[in-house]
């Protein structure tokens, strides 16, 4: 999912090469770019839980998705947060608001150690004071460090897996 800067840019830019409207709509309605009724700095809580909150977004989003729903079946309900903007970056506090209920805290991101799972727990841990609130350390779980990868293989072996995700979590639980 593509911010809001990212996506004025190509607006701006299917204007110049005459890509229709119903292109960028069918974009905005599968996900890949959002609309300019979505609010930034408001945080999506995509499924609801009580064992753990997960924040996620962009590539990784779908990832984490989909392993909440599979450990359920091993009695592991994850709370999912699509956090879509950094900056500003969760002006309502629904991951304090979260975390008061799950205690335990996952963040998964596409970027490298250091990058935007860095930024996000200082932010938490500053901002919306959640030291207090954890029962465990909170635990990132980034991309590799090396050079980005190329398709889906080199994505694979890079950016956190299903298996990489269901495994984290597991460990903190």
């Amino acid at each position: 999912v593509l911010g809001s800067g990212v996506t004025y840019f190509l607006m701006r830019k299917s204007i110049a090469f005459n890509i229709t409207e119903s292109i960028i709509d069918n974009l905005i309605q599968q996900g890949f770019l959002r609309s300019k009724k979505d609010k930034n700095g408001e945080v999506e809580i995509i499924k609801e839980g009580k064992d753990i909150t997960i924040v996620s977004y962009g590539s990784t989003l779908k990832i984490v998705s989909t392993v909440a729903f599979e450990l359920e079946k091993v009695g592991i309900k994850c709370e999912v947060i699509d956090i879509q903007t950094l900056i500003p970056f969760d002006q309502s506090k629904k991951i304090r608001g979260s975390l008061s209920k799950t205690n335990r805290l996952l963040i998964v991101d596409e970027d490298v150690p250091g990058g935007g799972s860095s930024y996000i727990l200082q932010e938490l841990l500053k901002k919306q004071n959640i030291y207090n609130l954890l029962d465990s350390a909170p635990e990132l779980l980034t991309a590799k460090e090396h050079r980005p990868p190329y398709a889906e293989d080199g994505d694979y072996f890079s950016k956190p897996s299903k298996e990489d995700v269901f495994e984290k979590i597991i460990s903190i639980m």
